[in-house]
C-alpha cells in the first residue's frame, strides 16, 4: 500500500501517491504510562517518521540530487516552510491497511534526522507529529 499525502487537513479527496515512497517503522506513541489500575494508556499524541534511505532511490540517481530532495519536501508542504499540516494516508499498526490522518510535517534537522557520507546525504527522516486519525 502507497503512503499517500494531501496539503490540508482533511483533504482525503486531494491525497496523491508519496514518491519515491519512503518507508516508516510504524505508528508511534509518545509515552507509555501506566496508572495506578495497571492498565496501559498512551499520553499525548501520536507520530511517524518517514524514512528514505539510499537503497529506496538508488535507482535515481546515484546519491540524492536536488530534484529528489526538493521533490520531497514539496510533496510535504516544507519546501519554503519550517513546518506543514498534511493529510496522510497511512497503514494501521494493527490491521496494516490504511488509515488517514492528520498531521504536522517537520522540515528535518538534517545533521541528526540524516546519515552523510562524504558531503552527500544519504539517509533522509522526517517526521509527521500530532497525528489525528480522520
Amino acid at each position: 500500500m502507497a503512503i499517500q499525502v494531501a496539503l490540508g487537513y482533511n483533504n482525503t479527496g486531494g491525497l496523491q501517491d508519496l514518491t519515491p515512497e519512503p518507508r516508516m517503522e510504524g505508528i508511534q506513541q509518545l509515552r507509555p504510562l501506566v496508572p495506578g489500575n495497571g492498565l496501559l494508556r498512551y499520553d499525548g499524541k501520536q507520530r511517524c517518521d518517514l524514512i528514505w534511505g539510499f537503497a529506496l532511490i538508488s535507482s535515481l540517481s546515484a546519491y540524492w540530487d536536488d530534484f529528489v530532495f526538493n521533490s520531497i519536501l514539496n510533496q510535504l508542504g516544507l519546501g519554503s516552510a519550517d513546518s506543514a499540516e498534511i493529510t496522510i494516508a497511512l497503514p494501521d499498526n494493527r490491521t496494516r491497511t490504511n488509515a488517514n490522518w492528520n498531521g504536522i510535517a517537520v522540515l528535518p534537522d538534517l545533521p541528526a534526522n540524516g546519515r552523510w557520507d562524504r558531503r552527500r546525504l544519504l539517509d533522509l527522516k522526517i517526521t509527521i507529529q500530532g497525528l489525528v486519525a480522520i
